[in-house]
């Protein structure tokens, strides 16, 4: 009887003991208060320990003594759990080292369920208890993994990051391995807090960029940064501090590689092909140009290259939209020489070609070379077809006196100021074709002949042609001077017909000259020896007269000049030969003739034959004294 009494005396205690631990647990329970860490308390559960301690009636069964323990440790825990609200989770660190055999804790089997003074709801109250500790304990773990797992995330975002600056990045420090581990370690955690979630996601999205940074995929970037950005726009988050710069320098540089990508590939597509003289303008196109303009204004260019890239981009389109619109807009309708384009080089001029984009460079210089080159062919063309008029006969009255005063009937400006003006502007780095470079040889070559003919220098002007003529001949048989393009020898041929006429013209000029000389010659040689009333007329001669008029039937008169003095060898050669014979008579009607084809220069009717015969170029002294 004494043992029951005992026992059931202990079971009493037992039930008290629970039951006062059961209540003063509830009581500042980190269960119902970890998102209040201030209304965490200790004291309620530490006093009822005391008490349960200082019972001395009865002995506590085992599972009490051990639920005694346990409140013991709860105790610990919830004083630790206060530093949390101080960010301080050391001492909570300590007491979950304590809690090493917790697995047990949770499988201890309640030694009252062999007890016949268990009741069954006891027994219950017992295991619900200790299940209770075991999910505060499992709590306070589960948080503090929480906080571990966050601070690992904010650590791996925050180092590692992007470097330089936008236009200027650096990848050397990038790393994404801590962020692989913070990722992997949050997977694997229990429980993760709405803040751990979110700086989770966070980290996910910023592993993708950076592993995306790595691969060199600017588009993931961009559209990655751009989601984000709008979520930071919206949301105001302390957790994106610590990633805030390297966020910021990954969405300006996805923006300016989007521009700069988006912008090459217009300006690479669609742009003039070919070279001077032999532009391909068919596949020329704006479209691509318009959209990449368009998504960089949409973009923005906060950076030097960008904005650089889009003027140049603005002067292209305009030089292709010339290219491509009707005459009527001010465009070429397929050709480059355009009002439109004229304006856009004269900008490229200003800032300088070389300043632009590379990627530009080429097809902006292609343009200008087409069309220095059409300038230059053109005013090499209208000076080296310039109207010879200077060359032609001149109208001026010809007498022995007017021809004493010039050698040349030719006008002293033969175009050679012209000619020298347009070579002086037109600089062989002005020349981009072989057809050009022809042009300005020949204009060269012809601006020499025609100096020299205005200088007399005959002997000169004609080596000039030589020259011209070794050229032709050296096309003929495809051999060209300048040939570095296919049709080397049909730009040249091109070339010559331009200057065909005129060196032409001036062989003429020079056979007419030595015509003109060997006719004044032989007019002024040959004459009959002695004075009036003792003329040997026997003695004249007529040898150079003949071989002039020879000569002169060959190669044709070609100004008036040439024309009175064959005339007027062919009468005194009459003359002469009618005299040495003494046939008076011939003489005399011949005479009558030169008289009249002397009038016919310009002398007045009326006047006396001796005066009149003067007309006649070198020999009117002579037939004045014959008649």
């Amino acid at each position: 009887a004494e043992s029951q009494v005992y026992a059931a005396r202990s079971l009493l205690v037992n039930h008290e003991t629970v039951t006062s631990l059961v209540k003063a647990f509830e009581t500042g329970s980190i269960l119902e208060n970890h998102t209040n860490v201030d209304l965490v308390c200790a004291k309620a559960l530490e006093d009822a320990l005391t008490s349960a301690r200082n019972q001395v009636a009865g002995e506590l069964d085992l599972s009490v003594t051990w639920l005694l323990e346990c409140y013991k440790l709860v105790i610990e825990m919830r004083k630790a759990f206060a530093a949390v609200a101080l960010d301080n989770w050391n001492p909570v660190e300590t007491v979950l080292a304590k809690v090493d055999n917790f697995e047990k804790l949770h499988e201890t089997k309640f030694s009252g369920e062999d007890n016949d003074f268990w009741t069954g709801e006891q027994v219950e109250l017992v295991k619900s208890q200790q299940e209770n500790i075991c999910r505060e304990f499992q709590l306070v773990r589960e948080l503090f993994e929480d906080r571990k797992v966050y601070h690992m995330v904010l650590e791996a975002m925050s180092e590692g990051h992007l470097g330089g600056s936008v236009g200027n990045v650096t990848s050397t420090m990038l790393k994404v391995a801590p962020l692989e581990q913070a990722v992997e370690a949050a997977n694997v955690a229990v429980r993760l807090s709405e803040r751990t979630s979110h700086a989770l996601e966070h980290a996910r999205n910023l592993l993708t960029m950076r592993r995306a940074v790595l691969a060199d995929d600017w588009g993931t970037v961009h559209q990655f940064a751009r989601n984000w950005s709008l979520a930071f726009n919206s949301n105001n988050d302390n957790t994106t501090k610590c990633y805030a710069m390297e966020l910021e320098l990954m969405w300006e540089e996805s923006n300016r590689r989007i521009v700069v990508d988006q912008l090459t590939h217009a300006l690479v597509h669609g742009a003039v092909e070919g070279e001077p003289g032999d532009l391909r303008t068919h596949r020329v196109s704006a479209a691509p140009l318009n959209k990449a303009i368009a998504k960089a204004l949409e973009i923005g260019t906060k950076t030097g290259d960008t904005q650089q890239l889009l003027l140049a981009a603005h002067t292209v389109r305009q030089i292709r939209n010339g290219i491509l619109a009707q005459p009527q807009h001010g465009g070429g309708g397929g050709r480059v020489d355009c009002p439109l384009v004229r304006d856009a080089l004269r900008v490229c001029r200003e800032e300088g070609v070389s300043s632009l984009p590379e990627i530009v460079q080429k097809e902006i210089h292609l343009v200008m070379n087409e069309l220095e080159d059409q300038e230059s062919a053109k005013k090499l063309t209208e000076a080296l077809r310039e109207p010879t008029s200077h060359w032609e006969e001149s109208e001026t009255p010809v007498d022995e006196y007017s021809l004493a005063v010039s050698n040349t009937p030719y006008e002293e400006e033969m175009g050679v100021e012209r000619l020298n003006g347009v070579i002086a502007s037109v600089q062989e780095v002005n020349c981009h074709t072989i057809f050009t470079k022809a042009l300005l040889k020949l204009a060269n070559l012809m601006r020499d002949v025609r100096l020299s003919i205005r200088e007399n220098s005959w002997t000169k002007a004609m080596a000039s042609i030589k020259k011209i003529e070794e050229i032709s001949s050296r096309v003929h048989e495809g051999d060209a001077p300048i040939s570095t393009q296919q049709d080397s020898n049909q730009q040249w041929r091109a070339a010559l017909i331009l200057v065909q006429n005129e060196v032409e013209t001036a062989k003429d000029l020079i056979e007419n000259h030595r015509l003109v000389q060997m006719l004044r010659d032989a007019v002024g040689t040959g004459r009959a020896p002695g004075t009036f009333g003792y003329l040997r007329t026997d003695k004249a001669s007529v040898d150079k007269l003949n071989k002039c008029i020879h000569f002169a039937g060959t190669v044709g008169c070609k100004t008036e000049e040439t024309t009175v003095l064959l005339k007027t060898a062919r009468f005194l050669r009459q003359v002469r030969m009618a005299m040495a014979e003494e046939d008076y008579i011939t003489a005399s009607v011949i005479i009558g003739e030169v008289h009249a084809f002397a009038i016919s220069l310009g002398g007045m009717v009326g006047t006396s034959k001796s005066k009149s015969l003067h007309r006649l170029p070198g020999a009117g002294l002579e037939f004045e004294i014959l008649y």
